[in-house]
């Protein structure tokens, strides 16, 4: 025996199919992000990130496409979204030499306090060390030097400068050169302005003290210029 539909029943049918796929594509558990940057040398970094609602979790997987055309993987992080959930992975050329770094934001506090690593291809390209590990709010290199900082209240800002290691390796404590302090800074502790503009402080250590001291380059005292161009260099004793 033969069941015929109605019409309009048959089409009514069709739009709650039509329905239900709609409403099961937007409920997919998972996401897909794609981010490349070519690099000076010809060869392709590639950051193919998924991030999924069951598990809650990120996976990043990192990848070098030569210029030949063959791809390697290079490294797999995994998150949990929960605990980042703004984390995850971006490539920038933080030193300007023409060749990708890796930067995973994790877990995030007070502000735009983070923790991150940075990572860097090694000189033959057949892996990723880590450069830099850290809670700070940015992470750049000024002159050779990776500068680590955030707000350190509501009036200050406190950067930490470390000499950029030669060897491919962690940056450690021994690498830190210099700390720099901008804004209105307790002039119980030597600040040199009594006026409205904002103080820097270059400091170093010297005989297990810090000591101020003048900025090594024009291009780090740009640090200062956090609250503008205007500010008061603390002078060298």
């Amino acid at each position: 025996m033969r069941l015929h539909q109605h019409p309009k029943t048959a089409a009514l049918f069709t739009l709650m199919l039509g329905l239900s796929a709609a409403f099961g594509a937007r409920a997919t558990p998972c996401e897909d992000k794609l981010q490349q940057a070519r690099q000076r040398d010809g060869n392709t970094i590639i950051v193919s990130t998924r991030e999924c609602t069951r598990p809650t979790e990120r996976r990043i997987t990192v990848s070098l496409q030569r210029a030949s055309g063959a791809q390697t993987v290079l490294h797999r992080f995994r998150q949990s979204t929960d605990r980042a959930p703004t984390g995850g992975a971006t490539l920038k050329d933080i030193d300007g030499d023409g060749f990708s770094e890796l930067e995973l934001t994790g877990a995030c506090g007070s502000g735009s306090v983070c923790q991150r690593a940075l990572y860097k291809l090694n000189a033959a390209g057949t892996e990723l060390f880590l450069l830099y590990a850290g809670g700070t709010s940015e992470v750049e290199v000024i002159s050779g030097y990776l500068i680590e900082g955030g707000k350190a209240g509501c009036c200050t800002w406190h950067f930490q400068a470390y000499k950029l290691p030669s060897q491919a390796r962690l940056i450690k404590d021994t690498d830190l050169h210099y700390r720099i302090d901008v804004g209105l800074l307790d002039a119980a502790i030597g600040a040199s302005n009594d006026g409205p503009s904002p103080d820097c402080r270059f400091t170093t250590k010297s005989a297990n003290r810090w000591v101020v001291v003048a900025p090594p380059s024009k291009a780090l005292e740009k640090v200062c210029e956090v609250y503008g161009p205007d500010y008061v260099l603390d002078k060298a004793r």
